[in-house]
């Protein structure tokens, strides 16, 4: 009997494999980014057709504003009546990049141009922390994931400050994943520099900085240098802040280390009928309340004030405030509440007409849900290993932190949670897919990025 030769596939199904299967991680990566650019610039066109370039708020403003010669200048929106006086409300780190590019390109789409590489910047900066955590395989499909998970590209036309603090929040993570795993003093260096600029760019972050030299100096893996390794962090981290931290103290003669808005942002989520998501008009009537307080104080005081108030509230109403912390930190990992009525989900609501807007929250939701569900399964594959991942968990637990004591922001989640969440998924398809005998991909040593650990794609049982 004659058994007909099977024929190899053609087309697609063999092209796709052989890509996968390619040697060269560096080209693997510039095939992804290419079809990452296209995507964005696509959606970028799209939204200029359609009028829906939105770079003008925040810190925008406020290097704008620079960039025409006036100062670092805000008028705290507008609400107490002021003129714009120099200002430390927002981080400066972003608004010196505005200040730099306006002057460059003056033009809205020179922001959101940057927006698109600096975006395609952080998947690659995930593309190596895949790689380093759990090999080639990992990492390549972590860059897939990334360059067409949705809000990583429908938020390129924002002006909000999503992937610069994320590309500074990978790279931080990155550091100190490297400082965990080791303890050579000038990767603590770099780690304390990394994360005073992530500071610059988000002030919370000093709370994960304290969080994991606290827990590299308890439970470090080597008990001599673990003290110096956190102090050399700590030092180097000060060293970024420090010129920013006098800046403010020439101008208000008062201590703030970063930014002002920490008291804002937490009042909003601690005073009667907080909703728990951004609400001006309860400043504006905490004011009224106080007679006039807020209105005759300057940055530092409104900061001081708002805290010494919603701490107040706090104290007056520990039940209350428990309820609303404990919905915050469930909704971190969930949508805002204003977002599930835009989407027409909760009892009363009827959704957005706004078919852009709802495009972002609907794809965003799909593609975040399937995320984390693939994430956890990942997480769970991997349990034997949680102890390399101290780093991630940490900035999990700050985050919800923040979110729970703050207010619900979900950019804030965007730049701390998701392009993480994307490895452990990637780990779980990529073990899945070798359990169900799909071919290793990309696991000889490559062009210019060094072999993993020999156990890096090690499949551990459970």
């Amino acid at each position: 009997m004659i058994v007909p030769a099977k024929h190899p596939p053609r087309g697609i199904a063999a092209r796709v494999p052989a890509w996968l299967s390619s040697r060269n991680d560096l080209a693997f990566a510039g095939v992804v980014l290419a079809i990452g650019l296209l995507l964005r610039l696509a959606w970028l066109a799209l939204a200029v057709k359609l009028g829906r370039v939105e770079m003008k708020w925040d810190e925008i403003f406020v290097g704008q504003q620079m960039a025409a010669g006036r100062g670092f200048l805000f008028n705290y929106y507008g609400m107490f009546g002021d003129p714009l006086t120099p200002s430390a409300f927002f981080p400066p780190a972003y608004v010196y990049n505005v200040c730099w590019l306006w002057k460059l390109f003056p033009s809205v789409i020179g922001l959101a141009l940057q927006n698109v590489f600096v975006s395609l910047g952080a998947a690659l900066a995930l593309f190596f922390l895949a790689r380093r955590l759990f090999g080639s395989a990992t990492a390549r499909l972590t860059l897939a994931l990334s360059v067409v998970y949705p809000p990583f590209i429908t938020r390129i036309s924002h002006g909000s400050v999503v992937y610069f603090k994320l590309i500074f929040m990978v790279l931080t993570v990155m550091a100190f994943q490297k400082v965990w795993t080791g303890s050579r003093t000038r990767d603590a260096v770099l780690a304390g520099a990394v994360a005073g600029l992530l500071a610059l760019s988000t002030p919370d972050a000093v709370l994960y900085l304290l969080a994991f030299v606290a827990a590299l100096a308890l439970f470090g893996r080597r008990a001599g240098p673990r003290w110096r390794t956190a102090a050399v962090m700590l030092g180097c981290a000060a060293l970024v802040i420090a010129p920013w931290t006098i800046r403010n103290w020439t101008i208000f003669h008062r201590f703030c280390l970063v930014s002002a808005n920490g008291g804002f942002n937490f009042y909003m989520g601690n005073h009667a009928g907080a909703t728990d998501e951004i609400d001006f008009d309860c400043i504006w009537n905490l004011d009224q309340r106080l007679g006039g307080e807020l209105a005759r104080a300057d940055e530092i005081g409104r900061e001081r004030i708002l805290y010494r108030e919603g701490l107040a509230w706090i104290r007056a109403n520990p039940g209350e405030a428990m309820r609303h912390f404990a919905r915050r930190a469930i909704t971190h990992w969930g949508f805002r509440p204003s977002n599930l009525a835009e989407m027409g989900l909760l009892p009363g609501s009827r959704g957005t007409r706004d078919l852009g807007f709802a495009f972002y929250l609907w794809s965003y939701l799909i593609s975040y849900f399937l995320a984390l569900a693939l994430a956890i399964a990942g997480l769970l594959r991997c349990r034997r290993r949680w102890g390399e991942f101290v780093p991630i968990f940490l900035l999990f637990l700050y985050s919800m932190a923040v979110a729970t004591f703050f207010v619900l922001q979900t950019k804030q989640r965007l730049v701390k949670v998701d392009g993480f969440l994307l490895i452990f998924a990637a780990y779980f398809l990529v073990d899945l897919g070798r359990r169900l005998g799909a071919p290793r991909w990309g696991v000889g040593r490559t062009s210019g990025v060094p072999r993993p650990p020999p156990d890096a794609n090690r499949v551990t049982s459970p």
